[in-house]
């Protein structure tokens, strides 16, 4: 297999500039992805029940990453990023949450839209 990161790096870059709002992508497929999103402020203390993504958006949250900052080794604070697992029902959204969604690209672009 011929491995081209410039290939890559452009397609998630056309990703990322297609779908105002996302942090980071992958694509699954030409109708596909999995897409890390700052949470929406309007769901801050709500949980994954409660909004029903599948329902209301029809794209499916795989997990909460929590970002946090540390001191590092020599003393300069830097951003970690910490995956709480598979999200579930009762996992409650608070600020500076990202959500690893997938779902259909159209599903996720109206999505964000409405973020």
């Amino acid at each position: 297999e011929i491995i081209h990161p410039e290939e890559e790096a452009a397609e998630r870059w056309a990703n990322k500039l297609n779908m105002i709002g996302t942090i980071d992508s992958f694509v699954v497929n030409r109708n596909y992805c999995l897409v890390e999103i700052k949470a929406p402020k309007k769901y801050m203390g709500k949980t994954i029940g409660e909004i029903d993504f599948i329902k209301t958006h029809n794209v499916l949250v795989l997990s909460v990453i929590k970002l946090s900052k540390e001191e590092n080794l020599i003393g300069v604070m830097q951003n970690i990023s910490k995956i709480k697992g598979i999200a579930s029902t009762e996992t409650r959204l608070k600020e500076d949450d990202v959500l690893l969604i997938y779902g259909e690209n159209e599903d996720i672009k109206d999505f964000l839209a409405l973020v």
